[in-house]
């Protein structure tokens, strides 16, 4: 327009007014996670929009950057380099991520080690140049080793008397000592302890939870676990559930977080003496 307000004829040129940040998120492993398999962090993904309610009219993420770091035991944060681990300085590596908008992706080649939680912080970029603030930050923890559970009463060789018996035992993480857990596993649940209970006068008898049944494998049981890291576990029996001088055998076996199971389990084997 001119100082009469004439226009000279030139197309009118049209922008999109976008001050919105950009939000990026980790979904391969989802934060939080438990990881039984190194494999499946061959490449780690998630997604990356405009802004959090994901406008269609706003400009395109065009950038999705990527730190990743760990911290192992008691051992200090550690960030990637592309080469090695080393102590975090305040702004570590960044390493772009492949963005087919809105998903984004990336292989690293570092080892994922157990008993590790790791750290994916992400920070995208849109093409209005909108930054990402706060940075998206994910952690998931590397758990490889299987939990022990093991029967303390009845003790093997040992007796159990007449009425209501309570069978117990301890279990623990596979890679730490109950005394000095590193704190980077995936427990156990409550209800990730079970036993198997066989009447060994008839060899193919299970304890069901209620009755005695015939069965040709093991029939498990839930019993209640105590703890965290390791701790103990309980199972009752009712009374009237065992029977005077018959021997048993007990099995226990527990699960961790990961979903980690127990293969190499213990058993004792015990006799019902009610005099």
């Amino acid at each position: 327009l001119d100082a009469n307000k004439n226009a000279d004829g030139t197309a009118a040129l049209m922008f999109t007014y976008d001050n919105s940040r950009p939000v990026s998120l980790l979904t391969k492993p989802t934060n939080g996670a438990y990881i039984q398999n190194a494999a499946y962090l061959a490449t780690i993904s998630g997604t990356a929009y405009s802004d959090v309610a994901n406008t269609p009219t706003a400009s395109n993420v065009v950038q999705v950057l990527l730190n990743l770091g760990r911290a192992c035991g008691a051992g200090a944060q550690e960030w990637w380099n592309g080469t090695t681990w080393g102590a975090g300085p305040s702004d570590p590596p960044a390493f772009g991520a492949t963005l087919s908008a809105p998903n984004w992706s990336r292989s690293f080649t570092n080892t994922w080690d157990n008993g590790c939680r790791y750290s994916v912080v992400s920070r995208s970029a849109d093409f209005a140049q909108n930054l990402e603030a706060p940075l998206s930050t994910s952690t998931f923890i590397v758990d490889l080793s299987t939990p022990q559970a093991v029967v303390q009463f009845p003790s093997d060789g040992g007796f159990a008397g007449v009425g209501a018996v309570t069978i117990s035992g301890t279990a623990q993480e596979g890679f730490c000592t109950p005394a000095s857990c590193p704190g980077f596993d995936s427990g156990i649940l409550s209800s990730s302890v079970t036993i198997a209970l066989q009447d060994l006068t008839y060899p193919t008898t299970w304890w069901n939870g209620a009755a005695w049944v015939d069965n040709a494998s093991p029939i498990w049981s839930t019993a209640t676990f105590v703890g965290t890291s390791s701790g103990t576990w309980t199972y009752s029996l009712p009374n009237g559930a065992l029977t005077d001088l018959r021997t048993y055998k007990v099995t226990a076996r527990a699960k961790d977080r990961a979903n980690n199971q127990q293969v190499d389990v213990t058993s004792n084997t015990f006799s019902a003496d009610f005099s």
